[in-house]
């Protein structure tokens, strides 16, 4: 869900994704929004626009990440877990 301040307004970005997201962070320009979520066997890293309608796509595939650290002043994220 993100709210809107500025216009008083909810949304929910992830109404048509069916999975439960995990370890959220955002990108230094907060307008990206990365996160694990589980599918099947694996964890994949996805990233998403910070607006409504935005689409998930996963960056880090085939391997089964437990949690991730996003360093504020640089385009990098660490990750923990198993490939």
């Amino acid at each position: 869900m993100l709210y809107d301040r500025a216009a008083g307004r909810i949304e929910n970005l992830t109404e048509t994704f069916d999975r439960s997201a995990d370890e959220l962070a955002w990108s230094p320009d907060s307008k990206t929004i990365y996160f694990i979520a589980e599918n099947e066997t694996q964890k994949p890293v996805y990233a998403m626009a910070a607006r409504f309608g935005a689409q998930q796509k996963q960056i880090v595939a085939g391997t089964y990440n437990t949690e991730f650290l996003s360093a504020r002043t640089a385009k990098r994220l660490f990750l923990s877990g198993r490939a």
